[in-house]
């Protein structure tokens, strides 16, 4: 491609955020995985918005063959075109939809001329048939499951929303010949897309650049009737939290008889546990994470919240929809309180590169770091050994970061939105206007310069956990579920 014909670097940029952006877009086919013309087109319109357009026509049609065309043009000029042809008795499939499949098939052959392509070029028929394929899939394991009662009786089946596919028919065909259903709802698809629409409206960066979002925003609507299959159709349904009660509610609107439990997560305990002093070694791997962040002060280093060089954790997936971008912002107003605070970031994803030129733009750099991989161990550390934690998302089921902080005996800065405020109050910790950077820096230093304060908060949230959100809770809660369920 010559650098003096259309727009190139603008198709250069969509090429390569493609090429970034494929895990969990592709369709298996004869052991090679295709991009769907569906994720193509996202990246394409993304990219090039209004200034690409693309036409369709039928070259020829009879009883037996179609023929289309497809043209891509950027600006006033024809980037590349793509012919495609299906015969109506190549498949069942092609049998009523030749026509629709044909015209997909010539679309992604000039996306794929184009050079938005990546093992191929498959044909929509093609990807319907696999798309039928991973539906025999499910077939398959609910034989597996039947056959499995057969042998070692089932009392209860319990699957996970929105994880499972199953058709309203499917979870009746298994309460009445396997049984009993319990789904556990963990925030739903539309509630994961409109999270991401939160954040973008205030301005997160990258709000679609993670494969995940962006699958969701595609594909949230067609998953979202197998959500509501599992509402409608399972014995108990469980919500992990209030909000997400709520949600599903809203959404679906089951009858009134619905039987719907709220039970949060707990978290593990004995992982998560606040600092002791007295332990030689806690002790010095407490003191070895505040000396790597430089928030070594004396307080600190007896395990005492620091007011002169507070270390500032937040854990959760590098993805907009965590909030990142508002806490960044946040920073400013904190340094200039408390100019030897540090920022931890933990966790992994696309967004790492963005919020480090962020950090830069802000003029924060130097007091921000990311660990994109830490192990278990090392994580529970460095919640223990923070000041505190502050977990900024735009949309949750529940969450676990603030447990798994409370647990730790670290006091959490979290939203005013959704379950959140389920977990926390000004018992063991804050919360703030979600999306409002200054509110947020507010409460920050608030707590921060208030250290007697916090050491009570981490008392009274260690006690919650301990009280209210353990596995073992979670173990008896369900018991009573499952045999509510079989009754």
């Amino acid at each position: 491609m010559k650098k003096n014909t259309i727009v190139p670097d603008d198709l250069i940029q969509t090429i390569e955020d493609f090429k970034n952006n494929l895990s969990g877009q592709t369709i298996s086919i004869h052991g090679k995985d295709y991009a769907t013309v569906a994720h193509r087109l996202a990246i394409a319109r993304r990219n090039l918005g209004s200034r690409m357009k693309i036409e369709t026509e039928i070259v020829s049609i009879d009883k037996d063959t179609v023929v289309c065309k497809a043209s891509v043009s950027i600006g006033d000029r024809v980037v590349a075109t793509g012919l495609a042809e299906e015969k109506r008795t190549a498949s069942r499939i092609n049998q009523t939809s030749a026509l629709e499949n044909c015209e997909t098939s010539a679309v992604g052959r000039a996306l794929a001329f184009c050079g938005i392509i990546n093992d191929g070029i498959a044909s929509a028929e093609e990807v319907a048939a696999a798309i039928e394929q991973q539906d025999k899939k499910i077939q398959s394991a609910l034989k597996a499951l039947k056959k499995l009662h057969h042998r070692k009786s089932v009392d209860v089946v319990h699957v996970h929303l929105p994880l499972i596919s199953w058709t309203r028919k499917q979870f009746q065909k298994v309460r009445q010949s396997i049984a009993p259903v319990v789904s556990s709802l963990h925030g739903s698809w539309l509630g994961e897309r409109d999270g991401m629409k939160l954040a973008a409206n205030h301005k997160e960066s990258a709000t679609w650049r993670n494969p995940n979002d962006l699958a969701i925003l595609l594909t949230g609507s067609w998953y979202a009737r197998y959500e509501r299959a599992g509402v409608l159709a399972s014995n108990i349904c469980v919500a992990n939290s209030q909000a997400t009660y709520q949600d599903f509610m809203d959404r679906y609107r089951p009858e009134s008889d619905w039987d719907c439990r709220v039970v949060h997560w707990g978290v593990d305990h004995l992982m998560f546990y606040p600092h002791n002093g007295d332990d030689e070694d806690s002790q010095l791997a407490h003191e070895s994470v505040r000396e790597h962040y430089e928030c070594d002060d004396e307080v600190a280093m007896h395990g005492k919240p620091s007011q002169n060089k507070p270390l500032i954790l937040a854990v959760g997936r590098l993805v907009a929809r965590k909030g990142y971008l508002t806490l960044l912002k946040a920073m400013p107003r904190i340094i200039e309180k408390i100019p030897n605070a540090k920022l931890v970031m933990v966790g992994r994803g696309h967004m790492k590169k963005k919020l480090l030129s962020q950090a830069k733009k802000l003029g924060v750099s130097s007091s921000v770091s990311i660990e994109s991989s830490l192990d278990f161990h090392s994580l529970a550390q460095l919640f223990r050994s923070a000041d505190l934690v502050v977990y900024p998302s735009y949309y949750e089921g529940q969450g676990l970061i603030p447990l798994e902080a409370m647990s730790s005996g670290t006091p959490v800065v979290t939203v005013d939105h959704g379950p959140l405020p389920e977990m926390v109050d000004d018992d063991v910790g804050s919360l703030f206007e979600l999306g409002n950077s200054q509110h947020l820096a507010d409460e920050v230093v608030r707590l921060v310069n208030n250290p007697k304060t916090l050491e009570t908060m981490a008392q009274n949230g260690r006690e919650r956990v301990l009280d209210r959100f353990t596995y073992e809770h979670n173990a008896a809660e369900f018991e009573l579920i499952y045999k509510d369920a079989m009754s």
